[in-house]
């Protein structure tokens, strides 16, 4: 089928150049402080 539009593939160039994996470890750290400070403020 002609107009059919190919499947869009993310180019290398739009892709971040840090690796995935650290952008997981630098929200997971975030999340976890976050949590942290929420327990805080539930035990006041």
């Amino acid at each position: 089928m002609p107009d059919k539009k190919p499947r869009r593939e993310t180019p290398d160039a739009a892709k971040p150049a840090v690796p995935l994996c650290r952008y997981e470890e630098l929200a997971m750290r975030e999340n976890r402080l976050r949590n942290e400070k929420a327990a805080k403020r539930a035990d006041d």
